[in-house]
């Protein structure tokens, strides 16, 4: 695919400032920082921003997307939203950042917010890779079901209770346009736009969130964010205080939670971390529902201003709490009823 012809050229580039890790490790990590930060942009956000953003285009000038919409309105209604919010949240399965991009084929402002505030609910395709590396080294098939199935529960739940906040939302009343064949130069035109404001705004701000994230790691706090994140990590979602850390890096990228988890415990493959299949499906719930990522942030930031993006990232957090205590909570029932029947 797109992603592993770009990641080929990137993986090489690391060896060229190895020999600074030993000499000059501040260097180091400032320079792995600014590499992890591109490597990030156009290795995993673009491959998926660049054929996604094209294709929406293709399905706006063919009218197929108002026809989707239309349909699918009356279930997205039930939660407190118009059917042209279904086109951001496919766009979310790949990538969070032009899914926010998306929610401009939404008219109404109250949408348009509820949309964007929802979205990071999504499991993104980073999300995505840690819930499938982690189910299956623990939990198998069954597990990821779970997460997702669970997911898409938190989703409509936190819809429809914001949706009660604000005043209701009006009918949908769209033009069904004729279908028609797409023009490939309007669509390019308008992908070769949108990629310009992603490089433009959401791409330096990644760079400087992966360097900031190489100094925390340099200056070894990775004590000091533990114990500060102790009675979250440890006392509401029952796990190990170590993974306080890992939660903080993946704010900035979601695939260095696995990496740091690993490097917690000193362990080198998944398989060996010390959690019970019950931790790891909690572990995975929360990481799967807080705020997905610095370049979400700033993206957010960019189309609805600071008190959305804000507000959207209280939300998430406040909601990936609740839903992972209450997985705990049902596991350990479930775990209760298994050694009680089972056994």
């Amino acid at each position: 695919g797109l992603g592993e012809l770009i990641g080929i050229p990137l993986a090489k580039i690391p060896s060229l400032y190895e020999g600074l890790k030993a000499s000059h490790p501040f260097w180091w990590y400032s320079i792995d920082g600014v590499y992890q930060g591109i490597e990030g942009a156009i290795g995993i956000v673009m491959p998926f921003f660049l054929p996604l953003i094209f294709l929406t285009s293709v399905f706006e000038d063919t009218g197929y997307l108002s026809r989707i919409a239309f349909l699918m309105d009356g279930l997205m209604h039930r939660i407190g939203l118009h059917g042209k919010s279904v086109a951001p949240f496919v766009l979310g399965f790949g990538c969070t950042v032009p899914a926010l991009y998306g929610v401009r084929i939404i008219e109404q402002k109250r949408e348009r917010m509820l949309t964007a505030i929802l979205l990071p609910f999504v499991p993104c395709t980073a999300r995505t890779s840690v819930i499938l590396a982690l189910t299956a080294a623990f939990t198998g098939p069954i597990g990821a079901l779970f997460v997702y199935g669970f997911t898409f529960i938190v989703v409509a739940v936190a819809g429809k209770f914001m949706s009660m906040l604000v005043p209701k939302p009006m009918g949908l009343v769209m033009e069904i346009p004729d279908l028609k064949v797409p023009s490939l130069k309007v669509s390019f035109s308008k992908t070769w736009l949108k990629m310009k404001q992603f490089l433009k705004f959401a791409v330096p701000f990644l760079v400087l969130g992966s360097i900031f994230m190489g100094w925390l790691e340099y200056m070894n706090v990775n004590s000091v964010i533990n114990h500060t994140f102790q009675p979250i990590v440890k006392t509401i979602l029952g796990l190990p205080e170590q993974l306080g850390s890992t939660l903080v890096y993946g704010f900035f990228r979601k695939e260095l939670v696995l990496v740091m988890a690993n490097s917690a415990f000193g362990v080198q493959d998944i398989s060996g971390l010390p959690l019970s299949w019950q931790q790891i499906l909690v572990f995975i719930v929360f990481v799967t529902l807080y705020f997905p990522c610095f370049s979400t942030f700033v993206a957010m930031w960019k189309e609805f201003g600071k008190k959305v993006v804000l507000l959207s990232s209280l939300i998430s957090i406040i909601v990936a709490l609740i839903a992972a205590f209450l997985v705990k909570i049902i596991l350990i029932k479930v775990n209760y009823f298994i050694m009680i029947y089972c056994c």
